[in-house]
């Protein structure tokens, strides 16, 4: 068994990183976001699925929140990674720099990531907000008339006749994508199974593979979503494989 510790939230990272050329600090949230998703795409080192394990546990520490933290830990014990010193990035100065940082998978191999990826340099600079990939916007934006739902009613999606179904109650679910900084909303019924609404949220998000993740834990495709104590309001982790 890998030496583990539980991870930690990280220490906070000054300024931007002064090593780009062409990215002079302080970055702007946009060129951050965009160095972050470079980094993660040029990975060529270890298993893929450990880098988008631990893409998605970035994500979850950026948060902070004591509930995003343990959902952290939970997918690195779930993808089989440790964090030996519970330090996921090397510090670089005074303290931080003696203790060493650093993820590795059952197979010995170290995944770094730089402080930067983890945590937001204090001097960023703020251009523009988040969107949201919305399942049941229109194409400027707007939502579409919920008047047009029925609770407990849900067209199928298979070609020929269709005809409606019972699905139970019919909400809105908020998936967040692994891959990006954007969420998707689709409209989903609670007795409908976790495999129909991944492929829901797959076609929404255009991706090729998508696992959800609630609370940690992966989530089984026969499973219904309300067998999976999964309650309105609550996000969903959508573990994006391309």
């Amino acid at each position: 068994t890998r030496p583990n510790a539980p991870i930690r939230a990280p220490s906070p990272v000054r300024k931007s990183p002064n090593n780009l050329p062409q990215l002079p600090p302080p970055w702007t949230r946009s060129q951050l976001e965009a160095q972050r998703a470079e980094f993660f795409d040029t990975r060529v080192t270890g298993i893929p699925e450990a880098w988008q394990a631990l893409r998605e546990v970035c994500r979850l520490v950026r948060r902070a929140g004591r509930e995003e933290m343990a959902d952290a830990q939970a997918l690195l014990d779930a993808s089989g990674l440790t964090c030996p010193h519970g330090r996921i990035a090397r510090g670089r100065s005074g303290r931080d720099r003696s203790i060493k940082g650093g993820i590795y998978d059952e197979a010995g191999n170290r995944y770094d990531v730089p402080e930067w990826v983890l945590m937001d340099p204090e001097d960023i600079v703020e251009d523009e907000g988040e969107k949201e990939i919305d399942g049941g916007g229109t194409a400027d934006g707007e939502s579409d008339d919920e008047g047009d739902i029925t609770p407990g009613v849900y067209p199928r999606r298979h070609k020929g006749k269709e005809r409606a179904h019972d699905v139970g109650e019919v909400v809105r679910l908020r998936a967040r994508l692994s891959d990006r900084s954007t969420d998707v909303v689709v409209e989903v019924g609670m007795l409908e199974t976790i495999g129909v609404i991944t492929e829901r949220i797959r076609e929404q998000a255009r991706v090729q593979r998508v696992q959800l993740m609630y609370l940690g834990h992966k989530l089984a495709d026969g499973t219904l979503l309300g067998e999976c104590g999964w309650k309105k309001d609550d996000v969903l982790n959508a573990m994006v494989f391309d």
